[in-house]
């Protein structure tokens, strides 16, 4: 009977209304909440230094979507009351979400369609991509593109910024972008491509910079980027492939360039049977401090001249530089795979987190032969890359994962 009651007892006590309840909560239970604002949870914004506060759930968060102002810089959206990248335009106010997940200021946009018309290049009144071309200036220095294709050859004279997610640009001959010395573009998000005539898809005037971000350059007759008198090269989960006479091309003997290239891949540039000397990368003269070829894959390219001085991978002649993290493998020169110069040349270094060999065997890329060239499980690049500062793939998923880092522009998710 004792036990009887006792357990009646118990259960009128826990059908009470419990004053402490919170849903979400640890255990539903306000008084277990981290907002630093007493035992019962915030109730004002005041009470969250560097925070708001979800007035429904007397707990300190990053944002609620009545503040979602609280969000800005590269993780300007608020999902679920946590600050995130944008991931497209449609999250922005201006219609331009950029590379870096920021959210840029309409005031600085050029607005550009594929069949636009336009004469200010306004949000409401968007205009051809020669026509921004011309309104570039300091204060309009960013050109969004709307998706679809663009058959304009472009010679850029400012520091700019061309944005465009499912934008192609595609001219039918001569180079696609040209810059002009001294000036720094970036191109971010954009498919470069030239599928009939000749030329480069990118050259840099002398000292010019170029910048890919989330960028495709392929299908040229001609070199993927080509800086001969020298220039910076920044790319980061890009990709340069199917161009005919090479990939990247940068620099002279007499020049100082600088390479920054991460989570890149440079794949199927030149050939065998083709008269090109160029077969991934070519660099010539000396590199700027700061350059780095880090986590990035280099394969299936070639060169036809068997001479020592050139190589299928990447000609890199700088004895103070070393490549790494890096897979450089399954390259050309004259046709073979196996030649002491077919995937490097020159005094650049190699380091203990690269992978620089003939096949592709051990290094089991999903589907090489349909230029999948992402990591399965068990390749030989699992966990064989040093830590640096590069803390994400070109995929964008977190480095490192499973058994470490992973050596080339791929890590294996599991």
């Amino acid at each position: 009977m004792r036990a009887a009651l006792l357990a009646a007892a118990l259960l009128a006590a826990c059908s009470k209304p419990n004053p402490y309840y919170c849903a979400g909560a640890p255990m539903d239970n306000c008084t277990l909440l981290d907002s630093g604002s007493g035992s019962a949870g915030c109730t004002s914004d005041t009470q969250c230094p560097g925070q708001v506060c979800d007035i429904a759930m007397h707990a300190c968060v990053m944002c609620t979507p009545d503040k979602a102002a609280a969000c800005t810089a590269t993780t300007p959206v608020c999902t679920n009351d946590a600050c995130a990248p944008c991931t497209d335009d449609a999250q922005c106010a201006s219609g331009v979400c950029r590379f870096d997940g920021s959210c840029d200021d309409e005031s600085r946009v050029l607005y550009v369609g594929p069949t636009a018309t336009g004469t200010t290049c306004a949000r409401t009144d968007k205009c051809s991509l020669a026509t921004s071309m011309m309104l570039l200036s300091v204060t309009k220095n960013v050109v969004h593109l709307d998706a679809g294709t663009y058959t304009d050859m472009i010679l850029v004279t400012k520091d700019s910024a061309l944005v465009g997610r499912g934008a192609v640009l595609s001219p039918a001959n001569g180079a696609i972008v040209t810059i002009s010395p001294g000036k720094s573009v970036a191109l971010e998000l954009l498919t470069l491509r030239l599928t009939s005539g000749s030329g480069n898809a990118i050259f840099l005037g002398t000292s010019a910079g170029i910048t890919l971000l989330g960028t495709e350059v392929g299908g040229t007759q001609g070199i993927g980027i080509s800086a001969p008198n020298g220039g910076s090269v920044t790319t980061s989960r890009s990709s340069i492939h199917d161009n005919l006479l090479g990939g990247i091309s940068l620099g002279n003997t007499t020049t100082t360039s600088k390479i920054d290239m991460t989570n890149t891949l440079v794949y199927l540039n030149g050939g065998p049977a083709m008269s090109q000397n160029i077969g991934g990368i070519a660099i010539a003269g000396a590199l700027a401090p700061g350059s780095r070829i880090d986590f990035d894959t280099i394969v299936d390219n070639g060169a036809n001249n068997l001479a020592s001085a050139h190589s299928g991978g990447i000609v890199c002649d700088i004895a103070s530089f070393s490549i790494t993290n890096s897979i450089i493998a399954h390259n050309t020169v004259g046709g073979s795979t196996t030649a002491s110069n077919a995937n490097t040349f020159g005094m650049c270094g190699v380091t203990t987190g690269d992978i620089v060999q003939p096949a592709l065997d051990t290094l089991l890329f999903r589907d090489a032969g349909n230029r999948d060239y992402h990591l399965t499980t068990g390749s030989s690049a699992e966990g064989h890359a040093t830590a640096t500062s590069i803390t994400i793939d070109i995929d964008g998923d977190h480095r490192p994962q499973g058994t470490g880092y992973d050596t080339g522009a791929d890590e294996l998710t599991p």
